[in-house]
Formats: C-alpha cells, sequence, structure tokens
C-alpha cells in the first residue's frame, strides 16, 4: 500500500516537474480539460503499470514457490516411498520362514508320558524308550547306531530324495567331529542300502550347523546362502544320560536345574517355502537305453524349474505330499538377565514382540496412522513349548514368559497348554534345541494353530513361533 502511494506521489511530482519546467507549453493557450489531463493521467498510468508490474512479479514468485513446494514434496513422497519399500522388504526378510515336512524324534522317557502325547498326530514319527528297554553302550557313537540308522531308512523309504539333500549335524562337544561325520556316512550308506539296494546313493554331503543362533535361522540362512537347495536335513543327538553318575555332586546340582539325564535324537526333513509344484519336466530316455531300465536309471532332461536342485523328478511330489506342513519362523534373540524376575520380563519384551511379527501374528506397520489391529491374530496362539527348566530355573522363567504372554492378550495356560521339554524329557544335552523345535512341530500340527517356543541358552533366550501353513493363507 505505501508502496503504491510511493509510486504515485514521485510519478505525480516527477511528471509535472517536467511539464512546468521543461517541456515548453503555453498553459493560457491549452484548454483545461487537457491541462488536466496531461496533469492526471500520466501519474495514474504509471502507478497501474507498477501496480501490474507488481502483481505479475508476485504471480511469478507463488508460481516459483508453489513449484519448489510440489517439488519438495514429491521428494518427500518419493523418501516416504523408498522407505516403505525398504521398510516391507525388512519386513519380507523378517519373515521368510522354513517349511518342516518330515519328522522323526527318538527321545528317553524318564517319567509317565505328557498328555498331549496322546493325541501324536500322523506325519511325525516319535518313539520313546526307558532304561529298561535300552541297551545303554559306554560309546556315544555306538548308542545312536541303531536308531540313527532306523530314523534314516524310514526317511528314505518315504522320500527318497532326501538323499540328495544336505544333512546338517548339531556339534557334539564330546565327539571328534571328523569320526562324527563318517559315522553319519556310513549310517545314511547302510540305510540307503536297505531301502533302495537297486538305486545309486547321490553323493553325501554332511555339513555342521551354525552356532551361536536359532535353529530356523540357522537353516534360513543355509538356504539363502544357496539359492539352488531346495531344503536340508537337520539331525541332532546327544545322550548326557551315558556320562551322568549318581555320586557326582555336579551332575546332581545340573539336573536340579536341567533336568534329569535323558537322551534325545531328531532327524527333520526342512524345505523352502516357495517350492514350485513339480511339473513341467521332461524325461528323456538315451538312444541305446534299455527300454526295461528302471526310470530312476534314466538320464534326466529338465526342462521346468530348476528350484528342486539336484533331487530327481519322480522324487519331487513326495515332498509336497507329505501330511506334515509346519512353518519355522525366524527367532528373536535377547541377552538372558542373571538375576531379577523383572529384568527378565522387560528383556522378554521386545523379544516376543519381534517373534511375533516375524510370523506374521502381529501387525507392523510403517506408519502409525496405518497400524490395524484386524491384521492381529494373536488370538490364534494355541500351546507354548519350552524349556525353562526344573525347579530352580522354571519358576521364574516360567513366569515372565506367562507375564508377556497376557501382556500381548495371548491366552493360554503357561502349565496346562505348554510342554516344558526340560520336565518332559530330561536334559538332552545339544539336541535340547532341535528337541523343542520338534516338540512345536507336532504341536502345531496337532493342534493347526500357532504355537510359541521359548529356549534359554546359557547367556541368551531365543524366542521363536512355528504356524501351519495355511495360517497366512487364510488372512
Amino acid at each position: 500500500m505505501f508502496s503504491m502511494l510511493s509510486v504515485l506521489l514521485g510519478s505525480t511530482v516527477a511528471s509535472w516537474g517536467l511539464l512546468w519546467f521543461v517541456v515548453p507549453v503555453d498553459w493560457l493557450q491549452t484548454s483545461p480539460t487537457a491541462v488536466l489531463i496531461v496533469h492526471v493521467l500520466p501519474p495514474l498510468l504509471l502507478t497501474l503499470g507498477y501496480y501490474l508490474w507488481q502483481r505479475g512479479k508476485a504471480a511469478r514468485e507463488a508460481l516459483a514457490a508453489k513449484a519448489q513446494e510440489d517439488e519438495a514434496e514429491a521428494a518427500r513422497q518419493q523418501q516416504r516411498e523408498a522407505a516403505r519399500l525398504q521398510h516391507q522388504a525388512a519386513l519380507a526378510a523378517r519373515q521368510v520362514a522354513a517349511d518342516c515336512r518330515w519328522l522323526w524324534v527318538h527321545t528317553h522317557l524318564s517319567e509317565a508320558l505328557p498328555d498331549w502325547f496322546r493325541e501324536m498326530p500322523e506325519g511325525v514319527y516319535w518313539q520313546t524308550s526307558s532304561a529298561s528297554d535300552e541297551r545303554l553302550s559306554s560309546d556315544w557313537l555306538d548308542y545312536f547306531d541303531a536308531p540313527v540308522t532306523e530314523a534314516l531308512t524310514t526317511l528314505y523309504r518315504d522320500l527318497p530324495g532326501a538323499a540328495c539333500l544336505p544333512l546338517l549335524l548339531q556339534v557334539v562337544p564330546q565327539v571328534s567331529g571328523i569320526e562324527y561325520m563318517q559315522r553319519v556316512k556310513t549310517w545314511q550308506q547302510q540305510a540307503w542300502l536297505q531301502v533302495w539296494p537297486q538305486r545309486g546313493m547321490p553323493p553325501l554331503d554332511c555339513r555342521f550347523l551354525s552356532a551361536g543362533s536359532w535353529l530356523a535361522d540357522s537353516i534360513v540362512s543355509s538356504l539363502q546362502q544357496d539359492p539352488d537347495l531346495p531344503g536340508v536335513v537337520v539331525l541332532a543327538a546327544d545322550a548326557p544320560l551315558l556320562s551322568a553318575t549318581a555320586e557326582d555332586e555336579d551332575a546332581v546340582q545340573q539336573s536340579r536345574a536341567q533336568g534329569e539325564p535323558g537322551a534325545a535324537l531328531v532327524l527333520a526333513v526342512i524345505l523352502r517355502t516357495d517350492l514350485p509344484v513339480p511339473m513341467g519336466v521332461a524325461w528323456q530316455q538315451g538312444g541305446e537305453s534299455d527300454p526295461y531300465q528302471p526310470y530312476w536309471e534314466r538320464p534326466a532332461v529338465v526342462a521346468g524349474d530348476a528350484a528342486w536342485g539336484a533331487v530327481p523328478e519322480f522324487d519331487q511330489p513326495a515332498f509336497l505330499q507329505q501330511p506334515l506342513h509346519v512353518l519355522l519362523a525366524q527367532s528373536s534373540q535377547v541377552s538372558l538377565p542373571r538375576q531379577g524376575m523383572l529384568q527378565l520380563i522387560r528383556s522378554l519384551h521386545p523379544a516376543l514382540d519381534d517373534a511375533l511379527v516375524n510370523a506374521g501374528l502381529l501387525d507392523y506397520a510403517f506408519a502409525p496412522d496405518e497400524a490395524s489391529n484386524e491384521q492381529n491374530r494373536l488370538h490364534e496362539v494355541a500351546w507354548l513349548v519350552h524349556n525353562s527348566g526344573d525347579l530352580d530355573t522354571g519358576g521364574m522363567r516360567l513366569a515372565a514368559i506367562a507375564s508377556n504372554l497376557s501382556r500381548q492378550g495371548i491366552d493360554i495356560q503357561p502349565i496346562d497348554q505348554a510342554s516344558n521339554t526340560v520336565r518332559e524329557w530330561g536334559d538332552t544335552g545339544v539336541a535340547g534345541s532341535l528337541l523343542l523345535l520338534a516338540t512345536a512341530v507336532a504341536q502345531v500340527h496337532r493342534l493347526q494353530a500357532p504355537v510359541v517356543q521359548a529356549c534359554f541358552e546359557a547367556d541368551q533366550v531365543f524366542v521363536a513361533l512355528a504356524y501351519p501353513a495355511n495360517s497366512k493363507e487364510s488372512t
């Protein structure tokens, strides 16, 4: 406003000065109308021009500001979408699971069978034995000679293609790794010859599982590192009862915390979750081949998806036809507090939350305004599997687990709807983690509902979930 008045005043003074002192005009000979026009019109025109120029400048500045704002908003949206994609990619990586398709368990029974054992589902091989019907051997490898051979024989009878998968072993500290691996290969060969003497055995591939992480995490990592690997066979066995003595005071104290010395053997087949249905694979017989040659000895020309790796086409359907179909989610790991129940409860808060997110049961929205309770399926959890221990440690640990389950609104009874592998099967040594996983698989298959797993190690605790394969498909 003041600028307009200043322009009007300045233009008036300037134009009048020109008219009176510069331009030679005889005002007495000029009509009053013309005098009025030449005195008023130029300042008004100059002021109007300045006003229009100012309006144009403001419009240009507004357009430039609008363009800059739109560019900044587009950049913000681009950053937001990039962050969203990154969030979705990280969530997808966390929710990568493994598919348990076959399970064999052999445990030493020190007490009565748990109630849930009477409802063992089809597709899970679970044997028990006691000291009265076992012939204890002083040698660790000799003790497991018969049960491992029996388990592998059953595996190769049900799934011949499992011989083409790597066999992952749990490290046993008291046994030489080289000797253990050689004995396992011997067991594999014996089992294969018992079932398929007419077929040549595929090349044996034995490896040791990486330590320091949850089993499902190690298996998922192994599958991700080798994209051509369709799955793995996992073997864990240990027998603390072979070295237990009644006079050993340390063993007595250990049994009070970890359970009575026991033994366990677990053999599981775990596959990728995205394996294609075997189809579109053509088999071509050589020109000089014997027409009566068995189909498993004929050369193959694979024309379909190579995601099955070295597993022959005629052995692939058997994997997907198994009644057992349980997905194992990745775990969440936290350090175990040395003392204090409140500290343990607080430590398990993020562990349980992350485990539920990894299993897709708890919504993990990109932004708070996108969160939806409809995505949460915590009410589906139906069982708890843990190794909180016997009297000395089990009470506080189980109470901490129950407190966190209640905080999330998971309505299960930590006593009646739970399996404590230490109380049920005793101390199973390095096989305890896979035995806990096998128990969760059996419970998921029996209940067709998600199961929470809490595995306590020396200085850390792993929390993970297992859930039926159709659980996510229904969402």
